[in-house]
């Protein structure tokens, strides 16, 4: 398709990549496994407080809360996993990382085999509205966690921008749904790439 083979070639370096570190980015808390995973090892920096980068809230469904949506950008690595910093503000040059993290999302509920089950879904989208990327189901099994007290401390989904990204604004969302129930939650943030 035309659209894609576009964006993919401008906006992206090679596709959204959803973090599966759920946990400890950008304020998170700790994660509980049953096996050893990435997930559990990247660094918490000091919790920030309210982005002036991020957009409303978007509506959410009953039983799913975020307590707010940050943009941040890498600004370390610890074991694989980006260690994150909130933005002052929502400006990015072009080839940057465009990271939303979801502080404090929850409450999940467990399986009946006591693991919570996260799904995740990123759209990009042009000032104009028109989606420029949509991916669906992005952490597969990675999203079947242990989650201290029922919460995602920082979910986040991010996409790369390219040094041909155009200028602009776009606006990244990222949906992260309950597969244990039919709760959801979508959290939008405006960027613009100078």
């Amino acid at each position: 398709m035309k659209k894609n083979s576009v964006l993919t070639s401008v906006l992206l370096a090679a596709s959204v990549l959803m973090a599966t570190s759920l946990l400890t980015a950008c304020g998170g808390g700790n994660e509980t496994s049953s096996s050893p995973s990435p997930t559990t090892a990247a660094s918490s920096p000091a919790s920030p407080s309210s982005s002036p980068s991020s957009s409303p809230a978007s509506p959410e469904a009953a039983g799913l809360d975020v307590e707010d949506a940050v943009l941040a950008k890498k600004t370390g690595e610890n074991n694989g996993q980006p260690q994150l910093s909130p933005v002052e503000s929502n400006v990015f040059k072009p080839g940057e990382t465009v990271y939303l993290v979801l502080k404090n999302t929850g409450k999940f509920k467990k399986g009946t085999d006591g693991k919570h089950k996260i799904e995740m879904d990123v759209q990009v989208t042009d000032s104009s509205g028109k989606v420029l990327l949509s991916k669906e189901n992005l952490l597969g099994d990675k999203g079947v966690v242990e989650l201290a007290n029922d919460i995602a401390p920082a979910p986040y989904g991010n996409v790369d921008t390219t040094p041909q990204t155009p200028p602009g604004t776009y606006t990244i969302s990222v949906t992260i749904y309950d597969k244990n129930s039919d709760a959801k939650a979508t959290k939008s943030a405006e960027f613009k790439i100078q």
